[in-house]
């Protein structure tokens, strides 16, 4: 009898290892696969420079994507551009399609879905205004503005300037659930390759 009682603890305990040495290693192939797909699908040098030289077309020191530029209609720094003419985001009815001429065809010739240019991603995805206050039930959540794709990329993005003053002036490092005194911004590209595969870029504005 105690020797059965022996075997049973000792069953229990190696199915117990076994438990946990499969939960470990579902969690590292969980993360080695975002990984994967980060690297394969984030931030190609190819699709950062064709970021870059859109955040340089039509604009100069005086208004570009990292102002909001007094001259125009769409003042706004943050904002959404589409590809498709018949949306509501249609580039040609935002700021980018202020600052360049046709820049519908610009879209197609690039094979670009979406332009964002954040200018809190920190805010956005914690659906705050530019103040740090919540949103309103009628200002727009970061799963109206952006698709899925984009939202789990931005996570990815580095939200502010690693070190900020404090009130007392000693140099404090920001966390994520810290005020950002100094935000990054970002213009975000979102490609379509043909195949129903999307890519994602970015640069700092």
């Amino acid at each position: 009898m105690k020797k059965n009682g022996f075997v049973f603890v000792e069953s229990v305990v190696v199915l117990v290892v076994v438990a946990l040495s499969l939960a470990m290693l579902i969690s590292s192939y969980s993360l080695v696969s975002r990984k994967t797909k980060e690297k394969e699908k984030y931030d190609k040098t190819s699709d950062k420079y064709l970021v870059y030289v859109l955040s340089k077309l039509g604009t100069d020191d005086v208004c570009n994507y990292a102002v909001g530029c007094s001259n125009l209609s769409n003042k706004d720094i943050s904002f959404r551009a589409d590809a498709d003419a018949a949306s509501d985001n249609s580039c040609a009815t935002t700021k980018m399609g202020e600052l360049l001429f046709n820049c519908n065809q610009v879209f197609k010739d690039m094979g670009l879905v979406h332009i964002y240019v954040v200018e809190n991603v920190r805010n956005e995805l914690n659906d705050l205004k530019s103040n740090g206050d919540p949103k309103g039930p009628t200002d727009k959540k970061a799963v109206q503005i952006y698709d899925n794709g984009t939202i789990e990329y931005m996570k990815s993005l580095k939200k502010c300037n690693d070190v900020n003053t404090s009130d007392n002036g000693i140099f404090r490092i920001v966390d994520e659930k810290s005020n950002c005194t100094s935000p990054i911004t970002y213009m975000i590209g979102v490609f379509e390759r043909g195949n129903g595969n999307y890519y994602y870029a970015s640069i700092e504005l």
